[in-house]
């Protein structure tokens, strides 16, 4: 694959021509793309707007697919826009138009015409990120010198690592490339860079590619131990190989280089579990898939308060309890008894408002409660484990409700809530015990995640500290 114009981060501005699909006009104007926004700016409007210039809503009009065609004539699609603004000119002796408008798109690709959104165009796709080298550990570069008479610079190029995932998402292939820039006279610099490529057995959509390409991005956080975003997404066409790059509204994040010992693993670490990790997550069911997104995206979008910071992580270890245990206080049919028991029991007079309250709070009455989470998640570790993340097991849950009760539910009373310091250690074992039950549920052996924790230099060093800190308030 050609290297793309431009970098996911970076800004850039486009000028062109744009159209709908089946639309009559064709109008000139700049595509903006900044940090987490796309934005198309036209001088005039397409004609659903054109014909309504005075109309209070923007039409509702089919913008999932716009084509663009730059002055070079690449060719670009934009998917699912929409209006957010407009300007018209009003006067008495000429028709009133749409002078220019404004609209946002959720995603673009650069290099292909879609014919729409769910258009299963594409035959792979190639991502990588910063430290993705530098968590393989490969070394393909070896110095030998004897100054000042010669410098040996040797290469070995990596072998291509493949995994078979399953008969819908294909191979997963991790593939270096060498690059090196012309020599100059007193300068020779030579790049080895991995790539992840996803290779479905059939062409897949755009969205289909993302989705998985944002699976692997979250089970990259939980290996790298800090966030993981691609910086490039290479979309190549099934029909004519053809090569394409897609943007879409993101925030971007900056991932700085890291050393050995901040990685909470490494490939060599898990290489023997890794096939079989990444073939469990790539897999999981759609309502466990969904419960990851909960749990990352507090990861990724840390709040700039401790207490914003704490709530969505006590809410992971529910949706991670959630997701992966279905016990129940009762079993369903004596629970569904019993509430049609009580139900019934009602007077005839009772109002509907309290029947229709008393049904809600039924809802997950059969449940446990997130202590009995906590309690149960524990209780499945090796004491050696918990050690990890908590001096007192009963303190650390009660600590943990008590401050998560009082933070939802506002009340006189702060007894019992952590601040300060034990909310920022409560905060930080939070985050390692979901780090510790997610690489234990989906392959890597509890003793050797114990092992990778304890060599890891934030884990570490924060359990030197954080075992003096009281649990409980």
């Amino acid at each position: 694959m050609a290297v793309p114009k431009y970098s996911f981060s970076e800004d850039f501005s486009i000028h062109g021509t744009w159209w709908r699909p089946g639309g009559k006009y064709r109008q000139h104007g700049n595509l903006h793309k900044s940090d987490h926004k796309i934005q198309l700016d036209l001088i005039g409007a397409f004609d659903d707007l054109e014909e309504h210039p005075l109309i209070h809503n923007f039409p509702d009009v089919d913008l999932s697919v716009i084509h663009g065609l730059t002055v070079d004539q690449t060719p670009i699609s934009l998917l699912n826009s929409f209006y957010t603004n407009q300007k018209s000119t009003l006067s008495l002796n000429l028709p009133i138009k749409v002078t220019s408008s404004n609209i946002c798109c959720n995603a673009v690709i650069h290099g292909a015409f879609l014919n729409s959104v769910d258009s299963e165009c594409f035959s792979s796709c190639r991502v990588s990120f910063p430290n993705f080298d530098r968590w393989l550990n490969d070394l393909p570069f070896s110095v030998e010198a004897d100054l000042p008479e010669f410098i040996d610079l040797k290469y070995t190029h990596p072998e291509p690592r493949i995994f078979k995932i399953d008969e819908n998402i294909g191979d997963i292939e991790f593939k270096s490339i060498v690059s090196y820039p012309p020599i100059e006279w007193d300068e020779f610099t030579i790049t080895n860079k991995t790539f992840i490529t996803i290779k479905p057995i059939k062409p897949r959509s755009f969205d289909w590619f993302i989705e998985v390409c944002c699976q692997i991005e979250r089970m990259f956080t939980l290996f790298v131990g800090s966030v993981v975003q691609f910086s490039n997404y290479e979309l190549s066409l099934a029909d004519n190989h053809d090569e394409a790059t897609a943007y879409f509204r993101r925030k971007s994040i900056e991932q700085s280089p890291l050393n050995p010992f901040e990685f909470t693993c490494r490939y060599p670490d898990v290489q023997d579990w890794f096939p079989v990790f990444m073939r469990t997550w790539l897999t999981l069911p759609s309502e466990v898939q969904h419960a990851h997104r909960l749990v990352f995206t507090t990861l990724e979008s840390p709040a700039p308060f401790m207490e914003s910071r704490f709530l969505p992580l006590v809410q992971a270890v529910e949706v991670f309890s959630r997701s992966t245990d279905t016990k129940t206080i009762l079993e369903k049919s004596e629970f569904r008894k019993i509430r049609d028991l009580a139900i019934d029991a009602l007077p005839k007079r009772t109002p509907m408002k309290f029947v229709e309250s008393l049904k809600r709070s039924f809802q997950f009455a059969n449940e446990p409660t997130l202590r009995d989470r906590f309690h149960y998640l524990i209780k499945g570790l090796d004491p050696e484990t918990v050690k990890l993340f908590c001096v007192n097991p009963e303190e650390f849950a009660k600590g943990i409700v008590k401050t998560r009760n009082q933070l939802v539910h506002y009340s006189d009373s702060s007894k019992g809530v952590l601040e300060g310091n034990q909310l920022h250690w409560a905060t930080f074992k939070l985050k390692t015990m979901i780090s510790i039950l997610m690489l234990c549920k989906y392959g890597i052996p509890e003793a050797n995640v114990r092992e990778l924790i304890k060599k890891n230099h934030d884990f570490s060093s924060g359990r030197r500290v954080w075992e003096n800190v009281p649990e409980v308030s």
